[in-house]
């Protein structure tokens, strides 16, 4: 009887078969060293610490010679585990892809009308110092309210573990620091997470009477959060991108791609 494989047979050539294992390879190195550096700037959680282990496991799989990957396949319980974490990883990819579009599609967002309040997200202070991401955050923003006379700030951030100063706080003396007048600065100092950032800004603005038009200052893969957040509460949100050091960013994005999705399903 003719089947599909007697009329279109299958040829694998070891040339292409060889070169898409090695790409393979070259992929989770590349995320191993990603995850090898974020640990050593000091960011150990789960989403650098899992990701690396998982990412070495299938990296040492990939490099054993073909004759010994071939013989593990033919136990039924690696074969079965190969495949479970093969389509995992395959899921994984195609969810984080397009989460991914969507981030960077909100990280591009434009106003059509220039807005006069400036939202800085929280980040960490280390003891009284803002992290470099923090930093970076309030960079952003001191450059939009120099351009903008008119615009003012809303600083949020609590304080946490290891900080002496609520990161609120830290936003503002940094901006006066740098010549912002301190009476363009409001301040949230009791928010602990995004949700809490921006309910509370939005209770600020709407105490003051202050624009409900808004440009959020944080990195450019949390504005999607942010802007569906603040859409929550009647605010019209657009990006000032702060700038994501290289070295900690591969953590930082899935982290978040995994709130997008918490997000998405159980609602902002």
């Amino acid at each position: 009887m003719l089947n599909r494989n007697t009329l279109f047979p299958r040829k694998e050539s070891p040339g292409i078969s060889t070169a898409y294992r090695w790409f393979g390879v070259a992929l989770l190195a590349i995320g191993c060293f990603f995850e090898i550096t974020a640990l050593f700037a000091g960011v150990v959680t789960f989403f650098s610490v899992f990701p690396l282990v998982l990412f070495f496991l299938m990296l040492v799989y990939m490099l054993l010679p073909t004759a010994t990957i071939s013989k593990l396949k033919e136990i039924k319980a690696v074969e079965a585990i190969v495949k479970i974490i093969s389509n995992a990883v395959l899921f994984i990819v195609i969810a984080v892809l397009c989460i991914g579009m969507f981030m960077f599609i909100y990280s591009s967002s434009t106003y059509l009308e220039q807005p006069n309040t400036v939202i800085v997200m929280g980040c960490q202070v280390n003891g009284d110092t803002p992290s470099v991401m923090l930093n970076n955050r309030i960079s952003a923003a001191y450059d939009y309210l120099i351009e903008n006379e008119n615009a003012v700030c809303i600083a949020t951030g609590g304080t946490g573990s290891g900080e002496n100063i609520s990161e609120a706080e830290a936003i503002k003396r940094e901006l006066v620091s740098r010549g912002i007048d301190s009476d363009r600065i409001y301040l949230d100092d009791q928010s602990v997470n995004t949700a809490e950032n921006i309910a509370n800004a939005a209770k600020i603005i709407e105490d003051n009477h202050l624009d409900t038009n808004v440009v959020i200052a944080t990195d450019g893969y949390h504005q999607m959060r942010s802007q569906k957040t603040a859409a929550t509460h009647g605010l019209t949100a657009t990006a000032l991108n702060s700038t994501t050091p290289w070295y900690i960013a591969e953590p930082m994005i899935l982290r978040e791609i995994c709130a997008v999705a918490k997000c998405t399903l159980l609602g902002y």
